[in-house]
């Protein structure tokens, strides 16, 4: 075999081929555990990320406050072309969820990367890794970073259930 003298040269792509690729880091954040009932951080999540796009559109608002039509806390732009739910989940043991993203990272909102097998949200069945966070307890987080996301959620949690949105 013989190779060429001078060393190859690679031509950049058309302008039409070429896509800005823009890294987008993001690993899951767990929220707080009590002190008093830890589980096992071993432990696998029940459901994978890998999902499809369709569940990326799905907005979970969690949330006991909510008015009897919870789509009326948001504006239409808020909610177009997506599944609004509005969930109710009982204080049984953790809540355990993780949560990633957040208005100021490239995710640009609040999503649940996976929830554990056991959990209370496990067990309520009514949420999956991809949802968007939208609010909690009538509280509003569309624009809300990570840790006010976290801190809402602790708080509703400690309060007693958590309402989703």
């Amino acid at each position: 075999m013989s190779y060429p003298s001078s060393p190859q040269q690679l031509a950049p792509s058309p302008p039409n081929q070429r896509r800005q690729m823009t890294p987008v880091m993001s690993k899951p954040v767990m929220l707080p555990q009590s002190q008093t009932h830890r589980p096992d951080p071993l432990r696998p999540a029940l459901r994978s990320d890998g999902l499809p796009p369709e569940m990326l559109k799905r907005m979970v608002p969690f949330n006991s406050s909510f008015k009897s039509n919870n789509k009326q806390q948001f504006s239409a732009e808020q909610i177009e072309g997506r599944d609004v739910r509005l969930l109710r989940i009982k204080k049984t043991g953790q809540l355990d969820i993780a949560l990633e993203g957040g208005a100021d990272s490239p995710l640009g909102k609040l999503v649940l990367s996976s929830v554990y097998e056991g959990g209370a949200a496990d067990k309520h069945g009514g949420i999956v890794p991809g949802d968007e966070l939208m609010a909690v307890n009538g509280k509003i987080l569309i624009d809300a970073t990570l840790t006010e996301g976290q801190n809402s959620l602790a708080r509703a949690w400690n309060s007693g259930g958590v309402g989703l949105g």
